[in-house]
C-alpha cells in the first residue's frame, strides 16, 4: 500500500466509521502516514541531456500537487522513485509552493528529482560521475 492509496484507507474506512474507534484511529493512521514515502513512478524511455538522461514522471498531475502539497505541510519526510527494478530514496528536499527538488547521490551518479505543479514538467535526471 502506498501513501496515496493509505489515505484513501483513511477517509474511507476509518473515518467514515462512525464508532468509538473512529475517534482514536484517524490520529494514529495520520502518524503511520508520516514514515510512508510518496512513489513517484518514471517513464521507460529517455531523453539524453546536456544535463543528464532525463526521465518523465508518469504520476498523475493530481498525485504529484498532492504529493508536492504534503511536502509544503510537513507531513512527508521522504520521496521513493521505482527506476527499472532499483529504489531511490530521496531525504534531501527543496520545496517551495508550486515546485519540489530532491536530490540523491550515489555510487554512479547524482540523480535530481524535480517535481511541479505545471503540467508534464515532472522528470527525473541521472548525471553520471
Amino acid at each position: 500500500m502506498d501513501r496515496i492509496e493509505f489515505k484513501k484507507f483513511i477517509q474511507k474506512c476509518v473515518i467514515e466509521q462512525g464508532c468509538a474507534s473512529s475517534i482514536v484511529l484517524p490520529e494514529l493512521a495520520k502518524e503511520l502516514l508520516l514514515h510512508i514515502p510518496c512513489i513517484i513512478y518514471i517513464s521507460d524511455t529517455s531523453e539524453q541531456q546536456d544535463s543528464g538522461t532525463k526521465y518523465k514522471v508518469t504520476n498523475s498531475q493530481e498525485e504529484i500537487d498532492e504529493i508536492i502539497d504534503d511536502i509544503n505541510s510537513s507531513e512527508m519526510p521522504s520521496v521513493v522513485v521505482h527506476d527499472k527494478g532499483v529504489t531511490l530514496h530521496f531525504d534531501h528536499i527543496e520545496a517551495e509552493d508550486d515546485t519540489v527538488v530532491c536530490y540523491l547521490v550515489t555510487y554512479d551518479g547524482l540523480y535530481t528529482l524535480s517535481l511541479s505543479k505545471k503540467a508534464n514538467s515532472s522528470n527525473l535526471i541521472h548525471k553520471q560521475n
